[in-house]
């Protein structure tokens, strides 16, 4: 009996919330809320004998609805690497209320074509090539570490991009074969 306060930050809305109880019998609450322009965090309170605790957080990541077990997830993670994607990956909760993926590979569906304005060195096939002036590709999914997976327009045609990032905690932006992402296209969906 009683109640317990939860303040879990603030947000400019707080799009879902989640409760669910593991075999173990222990109960988490998991919030996702928006700090603003789609930029979620979600975070996982255990609620146990009238308290609740703080368990984690995963920045810029939000539940997407339709594949969710009690301990398995599937998440949005905000990307940003040749625009601003989200990337669709799986999570499993622990017993402990911890969050941890499960995958190392984000997919993507953009509707956006990358218009290339120089040669773009890429993977086709096992081979490395080059895209001409005018391909136009759309982003199909990553590992955010250092591949990017692409189609052709128009073709049934996939590869790879290999990239670094700058070092530096507010680095912005990839590099690709050394040069920044920016000099290869005519323009990147970036949010903000």
């Amino acid at each position: 009996s009683g109640s317990v306060t939860l303040d879990a930050g603030q947000f400019a809305y707080v799009p879902d919330c989640y409760l669910t109880k593991l075999t173990n019998g222990r109960c988490f609450l998991i919030i996702c809320g928006d700090r603003m322009s789609d930029d979620y965090d979600t975070n996982v309170y255990e609620i146990s004998r009238g308290t609740i605790r703080e368990c984690a957080t995963l920045f810029n990541t939000q539940v997407v609805s339709g594949n969710i077990t009690p301990t398995e997830w599937e998440m949005g993670v905000r990307l940003d690497l040749l625009g601003t994607y989200m990337g669709i990956v799986m999570y499993n909760l622990s017993s402990s209320g911890e969050f941890t993926r499960t995958e190392d590979y984000y997919s993507i569906n953009s509707n956006y074509a990358l218009e290339i304005i120089n040669p773009l060195p890429v993977i086709i096939e096992n081979e490395p090539t080059t895209l001409p002036v005018g391909e136009r590709i759309y982003i199909i999914g990553t590992n955010n570490t250092d591949t990017i997976y692409f189609q052709i327009e128009g073709t049934s045609q996939y590869g790879t991009i290999q990239f670094t990032r700058e070092p530096g905690e507010w680095s912005f932006g990839i590099m690709i074969d050394g040069i920044p992402e920016s000099e290869y296209f005519k323009s990147l969906p970036y949010a903000g």
